[in-house]
């Protein structure tokens, strides 16, 4: 290849991962939400908006986290999980193992996932929320 075609497609190459980032920046996938009622409950309320155009979206808490090489159940701190479309109505979901929560979109283009999550350990590895302080581990929420 010549000089001149390896700028021209590095060029190309460049602009068109830039026009994706700006892409990915104007319409992220999944835009997260955190909350809390009464700190002292132990609960984030947390919520999720996914965009989709996929029949069903997995929603997975992770069995382990960097640093630390044990299985964990993260997910048994979660409840109340609900899922919606855009307009508010229910979409089904079904359990498929002890971190994954599967959702039929029913053709949405916004997955509203909402869900509380218990956090009262106050280590490296956890999350844990109070009237004094909230720490969140975005790998165990």
């Amino acid at each position: 290849m010549s000089k001149r075609t390896v700028i021209a497609l590095s060029l190309v190459l460049l602009f068109g991962f830039m026009g994706l980032q700006k892409e990915a920046l104007e319409h992220p996938p999944i835009a997260y939400h955190l909350s809390w009622g009464n700190p002292n409950s132990h609960y984030f309320h947390i919520r999720m908006d996914i965009a989709t155009t996929d029949d069903a979206v997995d929603v997975r808490i992770p069995a382990w986290r960097p640093g630390r090489y044990i299985l964990q159940n993260y997910a048994k701190d979660i409840i109340d999980f609900e899922a919606a479309d855009e307009n508010g109505a229910a979409l089904p979901f079904r359990k498929t193992d002890k971190g994954t929560w599967r959702i039929q979109t029913n053709g949405a283009e916004t997955v509203v996932v909402r869900y509380k999550s218990y956090a009262r350990t106050l280590d490296a590895g956890a999350s844990y929320l109070d009237e004094t302080e909230a720490y969140l581990n975005p790998i165990t929420d």
